[in-house]
This record gives C-alpha cells, structure tokens and sequence, in this order.
C-alpha cells in the first residue's frame, strides 16, 4: 500500500509562469510513483473567499514537507521568509530547495538556506549546474526524474527510520 505524502510548494509569485510549468510536469511524474500517494498543496488551490493566511498556516502545519521553488524573487518575499520557511525547516519535515530560476550562491542572502543543498541538473561530464529555466525540454525531463528520485531517497530514508508501526506509537 502506498504511502500518502503531502508536500507543501513553496514559490514567488513573481516566478509563477516557472513554477506552474515546473509543478505541472512534477505532479504528474510523481503520479507514478510505486510507494508513495503525492497530494501536493500550492496557493493556487485557495478558493475565492477562504482566509488565505489561516488556510496557508493549516496546510504548513499538515503538510510531512515541501519543495522551496527558490528564484531571486523567493528570496526577497518576507513572507516566504518570516512564515513559510521556518514552518517547513522543522526537522520533521521532509525540505527539498530547487533551483526554479537562477541565483547567485556566492552573492544573494539564501535565508537560511546556505547550509542546505539546493537541487539543480548537475551536467553529464561536469559544468556548472543548471536549474528549471535554464533548460530545454530534454534537460527539464532529467531535472525532474533527478528529483523525484532525490524526494524518493528521503522518503525511503525517513521511512526507514520511523517505529515499525505507527499505531503502538
């Protein structure tokens, strides 16, 4: 039997147009999954009336961890940065950065995200990584599976390292 995940997608809105192609192609090969039943929550499932930042802070609290789509813009939101990321960097939480669009490692505030890896496509035979808006079709369906997989590993990891059943518990 699968296990249910909830994830958390984390982004800009100033990034939307490569966070909506990104969460597009991600959720749908994360459908496949052997293991593990994806729902995934992102602020385009508000609806129209709901208290946004009530529903934002339930669905943190709900979620077993999230996706940080980090671009120059992620960066700057104080939001993102004072509610959203501190409510996914608990350690119980599963938190993968990706690289939706580029920055400067070496020169922007990372927020807190300097001591963690950030995934992006490291290229076949060396070269600088490349994240989401760098790439073509081809590269972009590589980031995706290198994620998944990465995602799957940690799942697999914290699985792995939970009580044998979580009833007793």
């Amino acid at each position: 039997m699968k296990q249910k995940v909830r994830l958390f997608i984390s982004y800009a809105q100033r990034a939307s147009g490569a966070a909506e192609s990104f969460c597009a192609a991600f959720e749908e090969y994360c459908a496949c999954s052997r293991s593990y039943d994806y729902a995934f929550w992102r602020d385009v499932d508000l609806l129209p009336g709901e208290k946004w930042e009530a529903v934002i802070m339930d669905q943190l609290s709900r979620c077993d961890g999230g996706l940080l789509l980090i671009s120059p813009s992620f960066l700057n939101s104080a939001y993102i940065s004072r509610v959203e990321m501190p409510a996914l960097m608990r350690p119980d939480k599963v938190l993968i950065p990706v690289g939706l669009l580029k920055i400067n490692l070496e020169r922007h505030d990372l927020r807190g995200l300097k001591e963690r890896q950030i995934y992006s496509l490291k290229p076949k035979g060396g070269g600088e990584a490349r994240y989401w808006d760098q790439l073509g079709k081809r590269a972009r369906a590589d980031f995706i599976d290198g994620l998944f997989t990465a995602l799957e590993k940690r799942l697999d990891k914290r699985r792995a390292m939970e009580p044998a059943n979580h009833d007793e518990a």
